[in-house]
């Protein structure tokens, strides 16, 4: 699904997150383990259409939605790979995650690229 900006797929992460409750899932596909670059869902952000993997993990999305309701700012920068664009998280947010677990200084857990969609077409 696509959502029209990350301040509406935040709130499907939580809904999600809410409904496997005590469970021990940690990312979005339910796997413990392994790449996943099948689109959990798609957003809006910055005119740009963004897909996010489904092994990323719940906890840096609902940081990055407590982060923009928090502060009203985008939780998150503009990178760039070799072939697309990517967002990451902004650095407050990165250092909030590794003071609570020492593994987001490794790895972000947290994948998002740019589809080659750039405008929002309205239908």
């Amino acid at each position: 699904m696509t959502y029209d900006d990350f301040a509406t797929f935040g709130v499907a992460v939580k809904n999600e997150y809410s409904l496997r409750s005590g469970q021990d899932s940690i990312r979005l596909n339910g796997q413990e383990s392994g790449g996943d670059q099948n689109a959990w869902g798609y957003f809006w952000h910055g005119g740009r259409k963004w897909k996010v993997d489904a092994d990323t993990f719940f906890e840096p999305l609902i940081a990055a939605h407590d982060y923009y309701l928090e502060t009203g700012l985008s939780p998150f920068d503009e990178g760039s790979t070799v072939k697309r664009y990517s967002l990451n998280l902004v650095n407050g947010i990165r250092n909030r995650l590794i003071a609570k677990d020492e593994r987001y200084i490794k790895n972000k857990y947290c994948y998002i690229y740019s589809q080659r969609e750039t405008s929002k077409s309205i239908a």
